[in-house]
């Protein structure tokens, strides 16, 4: 039998896709270009998505939707934007079998911060545990390899603790749907660092080093200011 979720999701797609494609004909843009970079787009906003299931997907498309009424098809969310929508989502998620039916359902909700409201009929000590239960599964599937104030080493070994340690970011290995956490955990180590300027991920088997916008970077310039012992770690040639 086909995964319900899978045809769900694949329905969602389609429909978004088609409706880009008048979109693109109503802004005079090439419809064929534009069809195929908001296909991309799309990619990048459904990962947001918590669930396995695709729960989401069709609330994610009709939010990108309301952003072409404001800024058009050419129009990109922000990285912060995409934060608050995973936020959200994990949070509605959360609540959701405890809310009233009504409130229940995701497509009363417009936005993000709509979606954060439900929050308040979740009793806080449930929230807290939920949160407490991801961060115990995150840190059962990594290792910290160093750690000094901002300067931390970490190396996932699961995919629980990519999507942990990944949260906001853009990384291919800490989404939701199409996660290659395997992939690269299969050729190498994969280690998160944090530092005082923001996170990076080093894929050992390749060597791609990224930013959080998923941006390559360069190692020894991230590495210049960090502690002796960490340099010495990642890089070992540093004097």
């Amino acid at each position: 039998m086909p995964a319900p979720s899978l045809k769900r999701i694949d329905i969602v797609i389609n429909t978004h896709l088609e409706a880009a494609w008048r979109q693109a004909q109503a802004e005079h843009l090439d419809q064929h270009s534009a069809v195929r970079v908001e296909s991309g787009k799309l990619d990048v906003i459904l990962d947001c998505d918590p669930s396995r299931s695709g729960r989401y997907a069709v609330w994610l498309a009709r939010w990108r939707r309301q952003m072409w009424r404001v800024s058009g098809l050419r129009s990109m969310p922000m990285i912060e934007e995409l934060e608050l929508l995973t936020t959200a989502l994990r949070h509605f998620d959360l609540v959701r079998a405890r809310l009233p039916a009504p409130a229940g359902d995701v497509l009363r909700y417009r936005s993000a911060d709509a979606l954060l409201t439900a929050r308040c009929s979740m009793p806080p000590q449930d929230e807290k545990r939920g949160r407490q239960v991801e961060r115990d599964t995150a840190h059962a599937g990594s290792d910290l390899l160093f750690k000094d104030g901002p300067w931390r080493l970490i190396w996932l070994k699961t995919r629980q603790a990519a999507e942990f340690w990944g949260r906001g970011t853009r990384w291919c290995t800490a989404a939701q749907r199409n996660n290659a956490f395997n992939a690269y955990a299969g050729a190498g180590e994969l280690w998160v660092l944090t530092t005082p300027s923001g996170r990076y991920q080093l894929a050992t088997g390749s060597g791609e080093f990224r930013d959080a916008a998923d941006n390559p970077a360069t190692l020894e310039a991230v590495l210049a200011p960090a502690p002796l012992g960490l340099r010495r770690l990642m890089l070992p040639s540093a004097p």
